[in-house]
């Protein structure tokens, strides 16, 4: 009979340490959610809405889904072909969103495009990884026929590994882009390779101003990831996700040994840097 009494007496304090925790877990998330100033909140709400409305999805899922209407024969004579119309415009999906941040916008001519031809390779292949997923480019034919094609099987399967390990919450990918965005460097070496689309020097030229603005968008980042998981998870998860984006980024490095890859982003870079003239003259046509 005591025994009994001692476990009940055991059951209510367990009860109530649990109660208690779970308050002191509520009030943390509570503090932690003034974490992120208004200013911070609209900026966080910012980046998805623009690059939901910038993404290439829709044009991607459209491409898709015309290719499905076409006859066996042909989507396997086109596969790699279309392939390659997908990747080309995930990349370009990038251009939009990056010239809507003020960041950015604030940037000399000279600098933004330096900003593309060292980031747009790495980073674009990173946000192939929201692309696919949003679009269903993995279960379409033009990408289990046409990639292994063009980039060879190890490519394909390490691709589709990073993008399974990568986390599962599209809204933090999307939080990190402009994080990556704005480094001084994302372009890798090996000991017998130089940098694909970087000029001479490997480091931006401002890498002072450069650094300021990528911390301001690290600081919404992990502040919302502690918003939503506390610090610990908010921790491990930032550290999973910049591990994703290096191991996305070795894989696009052996993507560029592919000489129609490298043309591709070699055109895609140019094309970039002409509308963003092209773009810049027709603001200032306005203005005057």
């Amino acid at each position: 009979m005591q025994r009994e009494l001692l476990r009940a007496s055991h059951q209510r304090q367990t009860k109530t340490l649990t109660n208690n925790l779970a308050h002191q877990h509520k009030v943390l998330a509570n503090q932690q959610a003034s974490l992120l100033t208004d200013e911070q909140w609209c900026r966080l709400s910012n980046i998805i809405n623009v690059y939901d409305s910038k993404s290439p999805v829709s044009h991607i899922q459209t491409f898709l889904s015309s290719q499905a209407k076409q006859p066996m024969k042909l989507r396997l004579k086109m596969a790699k072909t279309n392939i390659l119309e997908i990747i080309t415009s995930l990349y370009q999906g990038i251009t939009p969103f990056l010239k809507v941040l003020p960041e950015f916008r604030s940037m000399e001519k000279h600098d933004q495009c330096q900003l593309i031809e060292r980031n747009l390779s790495s980073v674009g292949g990173f946000n192939g990884i929201i692309v696919f997923r949003e679009s269903g480019v993995t279960f379409s034919e033009a990408f289990q026929n046409g990639f292994p094609l063009l980039y060879g099987s190890n490519i394909v399967e390490d691709s589709i590994t990073i993008a399974r390990r990568t986390d599962s919450d599209l809204t933090l990918i999307k939080l990190l882009i402009p994080v990556i965005l704005f480094s001084t460097a994302n372009s890798l070496t090996d000991a017998n390779e130089q940098y694909r689309l970087a000029s001479s020097n490997s480091i931006f030229f401002h890498s002072r101003i450069l650094f300021d603005i990528q911390n301001i968008y690290a600081d919404i980042l992990f502040k919302y990831l502690i918003y939503r998981f506390g610090y610990f998870e908010a921790s491990m998860r930032f550290a999973g996700l910049i591990k994703s984006f290096l191991d996305q980024s070795m894989c696009v490095m052996r993507a560029d040994s592919v000489q129609v890859h490298e043309q591709l982003m070699k055109t895609v870079v140019s094309k970039t840097e002409t509308a963003l003239v092209i773009h810049d003259e027709l603001e200032n046509a306005n203005v005057s």
